[in-house]
């Protein structure tokens, strides 16, 4: 049996809440695969991290730490959504990791795309924000995802409660 859940989003504010939500309430363990790229005992957030190492240091260390997630035991882990585009991290997830994908409606997520306020040029270089990529993501992760949790409406509360009453679910079955 695995002893991890994963939980990835499109909106990451919104699937790292969750995530955090989760683990309170099942007595578990919390990690953002973020702080995986820590060095030198220094926060770096997402910000930080392009800046300093770019786009292909965070593709590859994006790549390497799905493999991590075996490495934890009853740890709710919240991981990127670009993680899905590669088949290998996927498979890495799902070895000891129960995976969640929190969908939100296309027309949600295009409202949030539509109104996102990049302050950080890099950030905005980075991401490409295109409907037609998060569609793609999206689709991709409601294939390969273990439990899909639909976020139609309501705060990451009533999400984060959606979640563990699918993940109840999955282990009753």
């Amino acid at each position: 049996m695995v002893s991890n859940i994963v939980i990835v989003g499109i909106n990451r504010k919104m699937s790292r809440s969750v995530a955090e939500m989760v683990a309170e309430q099942l007595g578990m363990h919390f990690l953002d695969t973020i702080e995986l790229f820590e060095f030198d005992n220094i926060p770096r957030n997402l910000s930080t991290i392009l800046k300093e190492q770019g786009e292909a240091y965070f593709r590859k260390k994006e790549k390497s730490l799905s493999g991590y997630v075996g490495e934890f035991e009853n740890t709710v882990i919240h991981a990127e959504s670009g993680s899905v585009l590669e088949e290998s991290n996927v498979e890495k997830l799902k070895q000891n990791a129960v995976v969640v994908y929190l969908h939100a409606p296309i027309s949600k997520t295009k409202a949030e795309i539509h109104s996102a306020d990049y302050q950080d040029g890099h950030l905005k270089k980075f991401f490409d924000v295109s409907l037609e990529k998060v569609r793609n993501r999206a689709n991709l992760w409601k294939i390969k995802a273990d439990i899909v949790v639909e976020t139609k409406s309501g705060s990451a509360l009533k999400v984060s409660a959606d979640a563990i009453r699918a993940i109840e679910a999955y282990f009753i079955k």
